[in-house]
């Protein structure tokens, strides 16, 4: 029995010995368990050994460990100790420590597992391939000397399993890379630093070296002087905060905090604005960021022609092996001269399609990261996730790249963490090389950070000197590329979290959402996001409906706006935005699902002002001047922020509001919903002429008196012309000499969105003229025509005073014999207002009347009757001018049949509102309704009318080549436009027949217009 016992203790310590089990006091540390995949673990993973009753478990992640200069260890597995050019296969089931460097090989191909051993090292190959593991360093104990992988194809059409070469290309293994990062991976200036200057105070003590590599961020506007974020070296350390630099700096840093005082900014602390917002941020920091960019695990390609003169660099890429994912753990490695221009998927790093094969869904990759790392310079992106679902990428730097830094591939990629990383230098791929539009010139540009999808977390990042974005959210309405068959509609998904980010120095814009991918090239069209919880087009009431926020974030110093928000219900909280151009805060959002901004510091020029002799950038801005706020056609409540130094420019939007939005309607009162705004040397908004003759502009309604008018009245601000000030009292407002406006009292009535016997005109020259009471014009306001499908072209409104009295022409228009517009802001029954509007003296009115019941008012061969009920008035006819004028109570019209128009008096209080709904929203602030009239022929010519005008129009053949025929129709009028209402043709309908024969296959919308009528016709042209 003892001798039984004594072998079974000589078995175990043997086993002990060549490392099969596990004891606690191993050379070598074992992997944790639970990040192998059951189905990826090999037989010899699996066994357990009992021995002297006690139960042993061989490592489960690592066989017997072997030394790679052993030739014993190569001779154990049939192999031979590789020499130079060798191909190098690590067998499954083989843990190789690597413990000299090895000669340059042909390629490395790890099925077991290889480990660096903890002493500098140097690796030259042409690719690796990673089946099982590549371990340097762990978690528990990262790796503290020097480990350089030298990737050196030079083959560019190779490709190794389908992953290209010069790659650490991992096929369904693991790479776990643990550096020793540095304790402050980068910190600010603390002073001003000018320059040339190659001495550098610090916020923060570091702990960096000689000879480690840093960037400087610039903090001034994209490439002002130069001043591009600056790769250098430390050459000297003074003390902990002070260190030099090789290099002078190519242009000047700032290097103060800024802070808010009641009087504007300052370079120290000071009294705040009274009644100050809490939360609201108070300190301006536009400080230089300076980061460390040296780590101890390099991954890089050599600086030969090849990447001198193809931009052919290193990558890591993961890949799946079946359903077995990639595994990456990288902790402080830098990628040095990564990307390999032109083509797809090899980037410095790269998850590929690990949660998606097909049209199916595979579990996320939660637990796997990229942390504490550089790429430091790239020919193609940065950063890439791409189909991978639950990555973590944190506190990573990306500097010096071509396309985007960090890039969400397919739109497809949800639930990842974008956390604390700093982007610098991200410039616009070359034309030869380009994979996408969206990255080019030709688009807006390679930005910092490209999100495609918006089921993310970005926190905590810093976008800067990119020449596209600092942050591009683009959420298309389908996914691309390999991730094409996944039924995700980002641009209704539900939003993650937009926290802590800044962008800054940066060409184009700091933040855009909009300009989603249409197409597989990358070509890119405007869209308004909405985060919905059931991820589908959202339907009335709109219940599915999120409101989702962009919080905490700061831009500055951005060539165009800070942001460039087009979606529904965002709600940006406590912003930091300052020194940007044109408008800081513009885009889009919905009449009923309104955007917000409140708590925010907004300044147009601090005390960062012309530091390296540029006071707006090169090719932008000299002729837009900076503003706070687009009007967002009031789709924003703007509440409780703090806008500093916006100064009046005569003639130039500027100011705290801009007033030039084409989108404002004839009376906009939606600047109610913008209270308790603190205005410090600051214009509230300088009023601009339409900049354009087909543009129209309205009066604003300045219910919060920023504009200085008079206490206590209903204030407006208008243009200072007759036709909205005649007869009025008119008040100057704040820095009245530049205002290019004044404030009158109200109220004003808007009418817009016209019809004319049935059709829609939203492109038509109108003409209004003011008068007085004997006829005499006092005012007039002409609005050219617009081009079909041009959206600024479609705005077609006019706003009234009670005191006068309105003239509407349509100058390109005729035979105008059934007429609707749309009253807003006639609010009460004791409203009234005198106009006319064109109408033919050969028909006369059947009925005028004004509706809430929209549904009573549509347009179809049946002539609707007006109802009387309480959403229906029926107006009375009169004998003369001087009735409608003087009728008590309104709702009258007289026919002036030999001047071809119609005089009525109309009266407000129709619409109730909606006491369901705030009382600034917009149906209970305008309480519209729209105003009809409708008349029959007075004399019928057999020359003149089609006597079978009263039957439906019929066409055939229906499809057709373009020839068709026209029952009940001839000697008319007919327009032809594509589904996206785009004009095609117009013409006469003669001997029945409309010819579009010239006209390409498919569906169109055809109008024809009688002189009882107007119909419209779907027809499919085939060819």
């Amino acid at each position: 029995m003892k001798k039984i016992s004594l072998l079974l203790l000589l078995f175990c310590s043997f086993l002990i010995s060549f490392g099969f089990v596990n004891k606690n006091n191993s050379k070598f540390k074992s992997i944790s368990h639970n990040k192998i995949k059951p189905t990826n673990i090999p037989y010899w993973m699996k066994n357990v050994v009992m021995c002297s009753g006690k139960r042993f478990e061989l490592k489960k992640n690592r066989p017997v460990s072997m030394l790679w200069s052993s030739t014993s260890t190569w001779a154990s597995f049939g192999a031979s100790k590789p020499t130079a050019g060798s191909s190098v296969v690590i067998p499954m089931g083989v843990h190789i420590i690597l413990d000299e460097n090895p000669p340059s090989l042909a390629n490395i191909t790890i099925n077991g597992i290889l480990e660096f051993g903890r002493m500098n090292l140097a690796v030259t190959t042409r690719w690796i391939m990673v089946m099982g593991k590549l371990e340097i360093g762990t978690v528990s104990q990262p790796f503290a000397q020097k480990a350089t992988i030298n990737l050196t194809g030079t083959d560019m059409t190779e490709s190794v399993m389908g992953m290209g070469t010069r790659g650490i290309m991992v096929m369904g293994g693991i790479l776990e890379m643990h550096g020793t990062t540095p304790a402050r991976l980068w910190t600010k200036l603390n002073n001003h630093a000018a320059q040339g200057s190659s001495s550098l105070s610090l916020v923060d003590p570091i702990s960096w070296n000689l000879n480690d590599q840093i960037v400087v961020a610039p903090t001034d506007f994209y490439a002002a002087a130069g001043g591009s974020a600056q790769r250098t070296q430390i050459n000297s350390i003074a003390n902990p905060t002070t260190i030099g630099i090789q290099d002078g700096l190519n242009a000047q840093r700032w290097g103060k905090l800024q802070y808010l005082t009641a009087t504007g900014m300052s370079l120290t602390p000071g009294t705040l604005p009274p009644n100050i917002s809490a939360g609201t941020p108070t300190i301006l920091d536009e400080r230089a960021e300076i980061a460390n960019l040296t780590r101890n695990i390099v991954v890089q390609s050599p600086d030969d022609d090849l990447w001198q003169n193809n931009g052919f660099g290193c990558h890591i890429m993961f890949m799946r092996q079946g359903t077995v994912q990639g595994v990456a753990h990288l902790n402080g490695v830098e990628i040095k001269r990564g990307g390999q221009a032109g083509k797809i998927g090899r980037y410095p790093f790269h998850w590929h399609m690990l949660s998606y094969n097909g049209t199916a869904t595979l579990p996320d990759v939660t637990g796997q990261y990229i942390r504490n790392s550089v790429v430091n310079q790239s020919s193609q992106r940065g950063i890439v996730i791409h189909g991978t679902n639950g990555a973590e990428v944190k506190n990573n730097i990306v500097f010096d790249v071509r396309g985007h830094g960090i890039f969400t591939e397919d739109a497809s990629e949800r639930r990842n963490i974008i956390d604390g990383n700093l982007v610098l230098k991200v410039r616009n791929q070359a034309a030869n090389y380009v994979l996408k539009i969206h990255e080019t010139e030709t688009s807006f540009g390679a930005s910092g950070f490209w999100i495609s999808n918006p089921d993310n977390t970005i926190i905590n990042n810093r976008a800067a000197d990119c020449e596209g974005f600092g942050f591009w959210l683009a959420f298309p309405q389908q996914t691309f590329g390999f991730s094409s068959g996944i039924t995700i509609n980002p641009s209704v998904t539900l939003f993650g979290v937009f926290n802590n980010n800044s962008a800054f120095s940066n060409q184009v814009g700091g933040i855009h959402l909009d300009d989603v991918e249409i197409d597989e090239q990358g070509n890119t069209g405007g869209n308004r996001y909405t985060s919905t919880t059931n991820m589908q087009t959202p339907q009335w009431p709109y219940a599915e409906v999120q409101t989702y926020e962009l919080s905490d974030y700061s831009v500055w110093k951005n060539n165009r706006s800070g942001i460039w928000n087009r979606s529904n219900s965002p709600r940006n909280h406590r912003v930091t935005s300052a020194d940007n151009t044109s408008k800081f805060f513009s885009g889009a959002s919905d009449n009923i699902m309104t955007g917000a901004i409140d708590k925010s510091l907004v300044v147009g020029s601090s005390l960062n002002y012309n530091m390296n002799g540029v006071i707006v950038p090169p090719n932008y801005g000299a002729d837009d001047p900076p503003v706070a706020f687009a009007s967002y056609h009031s789709t924003f409540d703007i509440t409780d922020n703090v806008i500093v130094n916006f100064p009046a420019v005569q003639d130039k939007s500027s100011g705290a509001f801009a007033l030039d939005d084409y989108y404002l309607i004839p009376v906009d009162k939606g600047s109610v919903r913008n209270p308790n705004n603190i205005i410090i040397n600051s214009h509230p908004g300088v009023r601009v002429l339409p900049s354009q003759p087909q543009f129209t502009f309205g009066v604003v309604w300045d219910h919060h008196n920023y504009w200085g008018g008079p206490l206590n009245q209903d204030n407006y601000y208008v243009f200072n012309n007759s036709f909205f000030t005649y007869g009025l009292s008119t008040h100057l407002p704040q820095n009245n000499s530049n205002s290019g406006g004044v404030i009158v009292n109200g109220p004003f009535y808007g009418f817009s969105n016209y019809y004319t016997n049935g059709v829609e005109r939203v492109y038509d020259k109108i003409n209004v003229t003011r008068t007085t009471l004997s006829g005499s014009p006092v005012g007039n306001l002409i609005v050219e025509g617009g081009m079909y499908g041009d959206l600024l072209g479609n705005m077609r409104h006019f706003a009234t005073h009670p005191s006068g009295y309105y003239n509407l022409d349509f100058p390109t228009l005729t035979n105008i014999h059934d007429f609707s517009t749309e009253v807003s802001n006639m609010v009460s029954t004791s409203e009234y207002q005198v106009l006319s509007f064109e109408y033919d003296g050969n028909y006369t009115i059947d009925a005028l009347f004004s509706s809430t019941a929209y549904n009573s008012l549509d347009y179809g061969t049946t002539v609707p009757q007006p109802i009387s009920d309480a959403n229906n008035h029926n107006y009375q006819v009169v004998a003369n001018f001087a009735a409608v004028v003087n009728a008590p109570t309104g709702e009258v019209y007289w026919q002036d049949k030999p001047n071809n128009k119609v005089w009525c008096k109309v009266r407000g209080g129709l619409n109730l509102g909606d006491s369901n709904l705030p009382a600034n929203n917009d149906i209970n602030l305008y309480k519209a309704f729209r105003l009809r009239a409708y008349g029959s022929p007075s004399v019928l010519s057999n020359n003149q009318f089609d006597t079978n005008s009263d039957a439906t129009i019929t066409l055939y053949p229906n499809p057709s080549n373009g020839i068709i025929t026209v029952l009940n129709c001839d000697k008319m009028k007919f327009k032809l436009f594509d589904v996206l209402g785009r004009f095609v043709k117009s013409g006469l309908i003669e001997n029945s027949i409309i010819d579009v024969s010239e006209c390409n296959s498919g569906s169109y919308i055809l109008q024809i217009a009688t002189e009882l009528r107007f119909e419209s016709k779907k027809i499919i042209i085939v060819k």
